[in-house]
């Protein structure tokens, strides 16, 4: 599973929730994950599953690449939270995202957030040119994400010269046609910046030809795990993150993270998808302790979406505000920087988030 991790963060954080006595006096049956295969009409199939199998009081931790669930969801009227990394969490009353819409589907309003792209400019060395290539797979998921991160750069003053989805879904092969693209995309020059929307793999292969090129500009990621830490094609990149890394255990909130994973899953790695499943399950627990005793679908979308509430774990997710962020990003990240087989990262960065152009 491409999110396997997330099953394994939610499990941690609903077990600390029944251990201290459920919530407002019921203990949370989690049912663990079903796996889509990163398929989309499978993940269709899911959903449906779900909804009329399951037969669930909320889907947490959803986290998939497309937004194919959403239609089972939304006539079930089923809440469900998760990263929203696709077009399934934007413009219904329904899907809460740790990290608020930040795929919406065409036609739909969209906003563009400044918080990754606003880190990125100080690693530039003093003169370089704001320049972006964005490059990504060939699928719906990554093409989103390739708006995304493309208007974000564009907001904070950067030119983006490379967007495109060259890498084919079954994974690349070669990289030296998409490289050479790339390094000449900027008018026969490289962009300052590169920013990759793949899985480890590919991402992996496409850092290593571009460093083999002579490429000496910013590489970077969305994807941060601790078990990357020795993978030398990879070192001296970046990774985008939405939320704080687990190893920034100085922030007291993921400290505690840190100790439910050590008591609930000891040796289990504090990965961007385990951390996405924990964060899903923390915002579910934090919904349902506020809603109260008296617990229906209504009274739980009541306190969500009534206006006044907010998710906020202070230096390890930034704050979500609802219902705004059914339409609207949380414009906050900061950039991990693997070097020397060790990761390290400043605290998060938000910029302001804006209609898009």
């Amino acid at each position: 599973m491409a999110f396997g991790d997330a099953d394994v963060g939610a499990k941690v954080r609903f077990a600390r929730a029944n251990d201290e006595g459920g919530v407002n006096g019921r203990k949370i049956d989690y049912i663990g994950s079903r796996d889509d295969g990163t398929e989309p009409g499978r993940t269709a199939d899911q959903a449906r599953a779900i909804v009329e199998k399951d037969q669930v009081f909320v889907a947490s931790p959803v986290t998939v690449m497309n937004g194919n669930y959403n239609d089972a969801f939304c006539n079930a009227g089923l809440p469900f939270f998760g990263w929203g990394n696709n077009t399934g969490f934007c413009g219904n009353a329904l899907g809460f995202s740790i990290n608020g819409c930040q795929a919406p589907k065409p036609g739909q309003q969209r906003t563009v957030d400044t918080g990754g792209s606003v880190g990125v400019a100080p690693l530039l060395p003093a003169g370089a040119a704001k320049t972006v290539g964005v490059v990504g797979v060939d699928n719906e998921a990554a093409k989103q994400g390739l708006t995304t991160v493309s208007q974000g750069f564009q907001s904070a003053g950067f030119k983006v010269v490379y967007n495109k989805s060259p890498i084919p879904v079954s994974g690349l092969t070669d990289a030296t046609p998409v490289i050479n693209a790339i390094l000449k995309s900027d008018g026969g020059r490289a962009p300052s910046v590169i920013f990759m929307v793949a899985a480890v793999g590919d991402s992996t292969k496409v850092a290593s030809a571009l460093k083999a090129a002579g490429y000496k500009g910013v590489i970077m990621t969305p994807i941060y795990d601790p078990r990357l830490s020795g993978v030398k094609e990879l070192d001296d990149t970046y990774a985008l993150l939405q939320w704080a890394p687990g190893f920034a255990t100085n922030v007291p909130a993921v400290a505690t993270m840190a100790k439910d994973f050590q008591k609930y899953a000891p040796g289990a790695p504090l990965s961007l998808t385990a951390v996405a499943g924990y964060l899903s399950a923390e915002f579910t627990v934090d919904a349902l302790t506020k809603t109260g005793p008296n617990l229906t679908v209504s009274s739980f979308l009541k306190t969500l979406n009534g206006g006044g509430y907010t998710y906020y774990r202070p230096g390890l997710v930034a704050e979500s505000r609802w219902p705004l962020n059914h339409v609207t990003s949380v414009p906050c990240a900061t950039i991990a920087h693997l070097k020397d087989g060790k990761w390290s990262a400043p605290p998060l960065v938000c910029g302001v988030v804006t209609k898009a152009g």
